[in-house]
């Protein structure tokens, strides 16, 4: 499996590999339950924790719950709240270098995929050499990380569940992924109350990223029943509740439900693997500066077009799952209402339409081009796809 996510489509032909279902992490949910970090943390044998966030959710006061109950347990603390959106691989060295110089033994990540990847590699680089761009790709580094625990404020990336992370490297215009199971979390906390005040913009993008998330896996071609029972539950949760949450956050019942859509959507994703969307996504936020979800949100009806005749039945239950009613329906045209039902769901959500919106230009384009055709996620997509054929879905996404 690790060579096929590694390897581009065009270095050799796919081949079915065994499947495997892992999920190695706790998850404690329910309003309030970030009291229990500290009890978890030494339950662990945490003594010095490095909490790993970034400006924004330490400015709002979402870090203070979490460092009293650390406190309430007598584990020192350390606030890191440097992260930037989409990680910079300088960022991670200096937090591994942070967690070497105080001794910590157990990382704490506060915040949205951001903070929760970046820590995820931090708490890796505390407990081996070198800088994070030495460990790119799939279970190489050769020491475990200290314990790692994660309370998402978003509810979209699903990194809570998932092995990777993915880092940015500025000076080559890239992300690049480092991830092994040794890196899941130990334990991670839902608490609808840390998203009570989450920003419209940053729920709707962070949602639709999870619906991508359990779209891409759903349709995946290493997916298994398994995999499809969450997430075509994923699916279904986030077209209940994710309009509720953008308007009012503060609906603890709604927002819980979403973050265990992405939660869920992770747990699936993470075996399924992904597809199109995220291959073409992840360039556009280093050649272009596009927020990773809304990038997703923007080429996700685009893709699913693209991928509909690859597996027709699926797109149908996607559709069904969303609330079109496709009873007596030719399955094609019911795989048809699968991208009425997403454009409805984004467009409500208020994700701008088109990547010219964002600040894509035309010569934006090639670049990401070179990047998504050799990406290892086409490697799992349900239609093959060549050079050309990304650049037209590009275009058409302008």
């Amino acid at each position: 499996m690790n060579g096929i996510y590694n390897a581009s489509p065009n270095q050799f032909e796919f081949q079915q590999a065994f499947h495997q279902y892992i999920i190695l992490t706790r998850i404690i949910s329910g309003p309030g339950c970030v009291s229990e970090v500290g009890a978890h943390a030494e339950k662990l044998k945490g003594t010095h924790a490095l909490v790993v966030t970034d400006p924004v959710i330490s400015k709002l006061g979402l870090t203070e719950p979490i460092i009293e109950s650390l406190q309430k347990n007598n584990i020192e603390t350390i606030i890191f709240n440097e992260v930037e959106e989409n990680p910079h691989w300088q960022t991670i060295d200096k937090g591994g270098q942070i967690i070497k110089e105080n001794n910590c033994d157990i990382v704490i990540a506060i915040g949205g995929g951001s903070s929760i990847d970046a820590a995820k590699s931090m708490a890796m680089m505390g407990t081996n050499e070198g800088s994070i761009l030495d460990w790119e790709g799939i279970d190489l580094f050769p020491n475990d990380p200290i314990p790692f625990m994660v309370v998402p404020t978003t509810c979209g990336t699903g990194s809570e569940v998932t092995r990777g992370s993915v880092i940015t490297e500025s000076s080559r215009s890239r992300k690049l992924n480092v991830g092994s199971d040794r890196m899941r979390a130990n334990v991670a906390f839902l608490d609808p109350l840390m998203l009570a005040n989450i920003p419209a913009s940053v729920a709707s993008a962070t949602g639709v990223d999870a619906l991508t998330h359990a779209i891409e896996g759903y349709v995946s071609n290493i997916a298994t029943p398994l995999t499809d029972s969450l997430l075509i539950g994923a699916i279904k949760l986030i077209s209940d509740n994710l309009r509720s949450v953008v308007a009012d956050p503060k609906n603890v019942t709604t927002t819980l439900n979403m973050q265990f859509a992405a939660t869920i959507a992770g747990m699936g994703f993470n075996n399924a693997q992904l597809g199109i969307v995220h291959a073409m996504s992840e360039p556009l936020s280093p050649v272009a500066g596009v927020p990773h979800g809304v990038a997703n949100a923007i080429l996700l009806p685009h893709c699913m077009e693209f991928n509909l005749n690859g597996r027709i039945e699926k797109f149908a239950q996607i559709a069904e799952a969303m609330g079109e009613n496709v009873e007596g329906l030719p399955k094609h045209i019911a795989a048809e209402k699968s991208l009425d039902a997403v454009r409805k769901l984004v467009e409500d959500v208020g994700i701008p339409s088109g990547l010219a919106d964002v600040g894509v230009k035309e010569e934006h384009i090639s670049p990401m081009v070179d990047q998504a055709k050799v990406h290892g996620l086409l490697n799992f997509n349900p239609r093959r796809v060549n050079a050309k054929e990304i650049e037209d879905i590009y275009r058409k996404s302008l």
